[in-house]
């Protein structure tokens, strides 16, 4: 017979009387030994109707739970998606502006707490994407907040916030698989860009996380090679990068390639004076491939831009 604690705390465990031990996720009570298995956990909210806006920032109210499998959010709190456990989360939020508006009259701010994730301006009937992986603590919100300088504009039907665990931090849960791996880099710096294609240095102030899942001590990024990802487990990952010019160079004189081993292009973007391009793609690679960002421009000249700029690697599965 089961008897759970009373009142339990997210993350909370309970042994039954058959030595089986479960975890309370802040919603429901999950047995904690099972191999293989790994529940979803995390909540996407959206817009079922335009949000009016005005010329001050205002915080979204989201009006539609389409997803919530660990009490993220609630209706009486309808801005905000609020963490119930310390890990490593997938922000994802799309925004859509109405048809309202003259150039990039709208503001979109993207918060965690008061701080701001991402600020930006948008023009009517555009569609504006943030998606990164953070560590969130317990009790951090996350909140879209936006307006429009006309006093007339909106954020269409369907712009929705999504925020999903990717997984724990080393040692912090006994479910097999539930172990966060990746690692996330942005230029505190801009990078100057010459004809010779070379390989940006990160400083140990560009990482923003850097875990691996298998033991503490195998990091992707180490200062010894610190042009280098280097990958411990053959397995999936998911590469999310973004990268943005300064106002020098004509067109496609910037390129990008992400490089494994040294020899092999992975990727390669082409991007002028004052231009961004993101990807994200899914790739598999095995233990000991190493990835380097290796930039250069034709004219000799430019640079990839320090605080946007980024590079992000997470293990998806092995």
């Amino acid at each position: 017979m089961l008897s759970f604690p009373a009142s339990p705390t997210t993350g909370q465990q309970y042994t039954d009387s058959n030595g089986k031990v479960w975890e309370y996720d802040g919603v429901k009570w999950n047995i904690s030994t099972t191999p293989g298995i790994k529940q979803f956990f995390g909540a996407k909210i959206s817009l079922s109707t335009p949000f009016f806006l005005t010329d001050t920032l205002q915080a979204v109210e989201f009006d539609v739970e389409d997803i919530d499998t660990a009490a993220l959010y609630n209706v009486n709190t309808p801005t905000i998606l609020t963490i119930p456990r310390t890990g490593y989360y997938r922000i994802h939020a799309s925004i859509k502006t109405g048809q309202e508006g003259f150039g990039a009259s709208y503001s979109v701010d993207i918060r965690r707490n008061s701080s701001s994730l991402l600020t930006t301006s948008m023009s009517a009937y555009q569609t504006g994407v943030y998606d990164e992986v953070l560590l969130l603590n317990a009790g951090d919100t996350i909140s879209i907040h936006s307006s429009e300088s006309e006093n007339i504009g909106s954020l269409e039907a369907d712009t929705f916030l999504e925020v999903i665990l990717q997984g724990y931090t080393f040692g912090a849960s006994i479910v097999p698989g539930f172990e966060f791996s990746g690692v996330k880099a942005t230029l505190q710096n801009d990078v100057t860009t010459t004809s010779t294609p070379t390989a940006i240095t990160w400083a140990s102030g560009d990482i923003d996380f850097n875990v691996n899942a298998n033991a503490a001590g195998n990091v992707y990024w180490t200062n010894t090679n610190a042009t280098r990802f280097t990958v411990y487990t053959t397995g999936y990952y998911r590469i999310n990068a973004y990268f943005l010019t300064n106002t020098d160079g004509s067109s496609e004189t910037y390129t990008v390639t992400i490089k494994k081993n040294g020899t092999t292009d992975v990727e390669t973007i082409t991007l002028g004076g004052n231009e961004s391009a993101e990807l994200d793609e899914t790739y598999q690679f095995n233990s000991t491939d190493y990835l380097e960002i290796v930039v250069s421009n034709s004219e000799a000249l430019g640079a990839i831009k320090q605080t946007e700029s980024f590079f992000q690697m997470v293990r998806l599965g092995v």
